[in-house]
């Protein structure tokens, strides 16, 4: 029996895309009763425009047969959005024929469902299209974390060598020179304190266990090097 939890902010979110509404509802009632969060849209060009204004679902449930843009068209152009590519979309249709099945596969869908659905097929080429997702990126974050550490690592060993011989030199320039200007002291004063700045730098890259990142310019990132700032502000997981 399914889940009658509402769903939560958390859960997978499905986009059904269908011109007649008995199936949207249809398909809405059952998706949001297994726990998925649910958006319907009565058209392809409904649901390009939603997704161009930046709507993000994990799924998409897509009708083959509508009125101006099909479904094999609308399955086309949401895989050429940028970051859309690898989309899972299902396509929904009343036609049985292999070429039907063939033209959807070709258009860029991930599985086939056949009118008029059953319940149970319905949820079961969800979930494991879904998994497959899910399992997919975080593949791509163990990945990605793992090329961060490396490149933590390297840094580390690359800019240790010449820090060292910085505070070596900085140190022994202000123990033995006694009679330097007051200025040359201060600017030598400066070259210490901020190599030790970049010293403790590094202890912290080499100390985190996690890797978050946090909005530094416009679309860019930057590594969060502060545990306690992370845990506390809007910090989200390198993805």
């Amino acid at each position: 029996m399914a889940d009658k939890s509402p769903p939560s902010e958390n859960s997978d979110a499905i986009m059904v895309v269908d011109d007649i509404e008995d199936n949207v509802y249809l398909l809405k009632v059952l998706l949001e009763s297994a726990g998925y969060r649910v958006t319907t849209c009565f058209s392809g060009e409904e649901a390009l425009k939603r997704l161009e204004d930046g709507e993000a679902p994990d799924l998409v449930l897509l009708d083959v047969m509508m009125p101006g843009i099909d479904g094999y068209e609308t399955c086309r152009r949401i895989h050429a959005m940028p970051g859309r590519e690898s989309l899972p979309i299902i396509m929904l249709t009343a036609r049985r024929e292999l070429e039907s099945k063939i033209r959807g596969l070709e258009s860029g869908a991930h599985d086939y469902i056949v009118k008029p659905f059953q319940r149970e097929e319905v949820m079961a080429r969800v979930r494991s299209l879904l998994t497959i997702r899910n399992l997919q990126r975080e593949l791509v974050q163990a990945q990605k974390k793992a090329t961060v550490g490396e490149m933590m690592i390297t840094l580390n060993h690359e800019i240790n060598n010449p820090l060292a011989a910085i505070l070596g030199n900085t140190e022994l320039l202000m123990m033995e020179v006694k009679d330097l200007p007051e200025g040359s002291r201060r600017k030598l004063e400066t070259i210490y304190r901020e190599s030790m700045r970049i010293r403790d730098i590094l202890k912290r890259i080499n100390n985190l266990r996690e890797v978050h990142s946090t909005r530094y310019l416009n679309d860019m990132s930057m590594i969060d090097l502060n545990p306690e700032r992370a845990q506390d502000s809007d910090v989200r997981e390198v993805r």
